[in-house]
């Protein structure tokens, strides 16, 4: 920063002058980007809002869902249990309804080859 030496007074007035023209630009300059800056935080709080509340609804969507998918898995399972007595109880009735022939290989009745004579 350089210094001046002023002789007149007029001279110190024309600085101060200058000087306060300075600030005042400056001062307008903050004035105006006061406001440019209270829309961005203003922009700012209304979004971290937004994604706050969003995902407070998605956690309770997400903690819906697990519970339908719990409820869902728990029928399921009652419907394998109830498919596997079906199963087994068809499995009895076609074990009683099959005939039991002796002398049977894959299925074909054995015939003796000297019988045949």
């Amino acid at each position: 920063m350089a210094t001046e030496n002023f002789k007149t007074l007029r001279e110190v007035a024309i600085a101060i002058d200058g000087l306060k023209t300075s600030i005042e630009g400056i001062r307008g300059q903050l004035a105006l980007m006061t406001p440019v800056f209270a829309g961005f935080a203003a922009a700012s709080v209304g979004a971290f809002g937004y994604f706050f509340i969003d995902s407070k609804s998605s956690a309770t969507a997400l903690v819906r869902i697990e519970t339908l998918q719990q409820a869902q898995n728990m029928r399921f399972d009652s419907l394998e249990k109830r498919l596997d007595n079906v199963e087994r109880r068809l499995d009895q009735i076609v074990g009683l309804l099959q005939p039991k022939q002796q002398g049977q290989l894959g299925g074909r009745a054995s015939v003796d080859p000297a019988g045949m004579r």
